[in-house]
């Protein structure tokens, strides 16, 4: 699967060895598009190149690099390497927190995927917990209409139906 795709990392290397941003910007793309049509383990790599790229350039603490590890603990979400992906999240909630706040669109979203690892492992009240602070504070910030509100109340709507549980 992976290999079809080397021809193509391979020329964002030689091609823009000169941009390197650019590069990572690239590998992003390539890995997120990847993800999106489902091929994972051909993900894998641009997503790790891209990476390395952002924090060798930008730091750890630039939210293109914590994009960047979102993506990849979303990677590690769809291969079902749960303790990975929950890591990945958690950093990156922590670092959007830390660089944006915690009302910014990309903090709200990365906490989103997060109550969502939480969810996956079986982890019902800790995820039920941060999606319902999502939704609190994205409908505060960002408007009741905002996909990431209504994203984040449908995920808390749906735990609260298995649990039984109505507000």
């Amino acid at each position: 699967d992976t290999h079809q795709f080397q021809p193509t990392l391979a020329s964002i290397t030689k091609d823009f060895k000169d941009q390197p941003l650019l590069q990572a910007r690239l590998w992003q793309s390539l890995a997120d598009s990847l993800a999106k049509l489902g091929r994972i383990e051909a993900a894998t790599e641009p997503q790790r190149l891209a990476l390395e790229q952002r924090r060798r350039l930008l730091g750890d603490d630039d939210p293109l690099t914590l994009v960047s590890l979102r993506s990849r603990g979303a990677l590690f979400l769809n291969k079902g390497q749960f303790k990975e992906a929950e890591a990945d999240f958690r950093a990156a909630t922590a670092g959007m927190q830390r660089v944006l706040g915690n009302n910014d669109p990309e903090t709200l979203r990365t906490q989103f995927v997060l109550s969502s690892a939480f969810l996956v492992q079986g982890r019902t009240e800790e995820g039920l917990k941060s999606a319902q602070d999502v939704v609190d504070r994205s409908r505060q910030a960002l408007g009741a209409d905002d996909p990431i509100t209504l994203d984040a109340q449908s995920l808390a709507g749906f735990v609260f139906m298995r649990l039984q549980k109505f507000p």
